[in-house]
């Protein structure tokens, strides 16, 4: 198997890939890279060797100590839940509402919109409402800090 440095053309980060593939994903903008059309910087045929090789690359382009983002542990693929509650009802809509109006929103979003919606809520039960959401695949963490609803059919109503 045989795994190379490329460099998104897009946003110019550099990272690994598996050149068996036909494309691989830019891990920050989302580019999708036909593999063969994007310059390979450097190859090796051991994947423990990869993550070295990309920190060379990003210093040879942008000449500064690449620093590896943290590994986030991917959550496992489940179908989405439907909402069982009226309180759950309300998350969601506000929810796919913020994500209507502007295609992702954030923590502080959610929290305004909520207050909104409900009496008394605070900043700490806001986030763990979106973590209950997140936790049921009803919302996914587009980007660090930017959240979307993926529920299908859930229209929001007037709150």
């Amino acid at each position: 198997m045989s795994y190379g440095v490329v460099v998104c053309p897009a946003c110019r980060r550099a990272k690994g890939a598996d050149l068996a593939r036909a494309t691989t994903k830019c891990l920050d903008c989302g580019k999708v890279m036909q593999l063969d059309s994007v310059k390979v910087w450097a190859s090796t045929d051991h994947a423990d060797e990869l993550s070295t090789l990309v920190g060379q690359v990003h210093t040879q382009i942008h000449g500064e100590t690449y620093e590896p983002p943290e590994e986030r542990p991917r959550p496992a693929k489940k179908k989405p839940a439907h909402p069982n509650s009226k309180r759950e009802r309300l998350l969601l809509d506000t929810a796919v509402r913020l994500t209507l109006e502007g295609g992702t929103f954030k923590h502080s979003d959610f929290f305004e919109a909520l207050k909104g919606a409900m009496e008394k809520v605070t900043e700490e039960e806001s986030d763990k409402y979106l973590a209950f959401l997140q936790a049921r695949c009803l919302v996914i963490e587009k980007r660090p800090g930017e959240f979307q609803a993926v529920s299908e059919g859930a229209a929001p109503e007037e709150l």
